[in-house]
């Protein structure tokens, strides 16, 4: 029953050239501050980044260690990567992840935190779940002007519960 009823909604509304979009594409920083578990989270995070151009986000599952912190996480981790050519002029991914945690009630560890020329560095927790999201590109070179930095970054962000061994 429920099937048919969702159906003819879909139906009516692609007659009508109505969008269907879900709620989490329109507020998710609602559902960033609402997640369970850690696949609802990466899910959610990859549904965030699919909205910026030009990116490929790669996903896994399991036990991962983060040396820059030295903690073993369990959960996922995206391994994305884009060009500044095909971002435009669209916000940074990770200044996108930043503000739509941090806007979810994610809280930054400042003690995990770098900037850089050549990349960038923070972790954020929301109750035992941990985000840890490491950037990386070629910041180019000041000693050199005619130095032409590489087009192409990398973003690696792992999500999930610190295992304590």
């Amino acid at each position: 029953m429920i099937r048919k009823c969702l159906t003819a909604i879909i139906v009516f509304l692609s007659l009508y050239n109505i969008p269907i979009v879900s709620a989490n594409e329109i507020y998710p920083h609602i559902f960033l501050a609402n997640m369970k578990d850690s696949l609802s989270v990466c899910k959610e995070l990859t549904i965030l980044l699919s909205k910026t151009p030009g990116l490929l986000v790669n996903k896994y599952n399991g036990e991962f260690h983060e040396d820059n912190i030295n903690k073993n996480i369990k959960g996922c981790m995206l391994v994305v990567s884009g060009s500044y050519k095909a971002l435009g002029k669209g916000q940074f991914p990770t200044d996108k992840l930043f503000s739509e945690l941090t806007n979810a009630g994610w809280n930054q560890l400042i003690q995990y935190s770098a900037d850089g020329p050549d990349g960038t560095f923070y972790v954020l927790t929301q109750n035992d779940k941990w985000i840890i999201v490491n950037g990386f590109w070629d910041g180019g070179d000041d000693s050199d002007p005619n130095y032409m930095p590489n087009d192409n970054y990398q973003i690696i962000i792992i999500e999930g519960e610190v295992i304590v061994k």
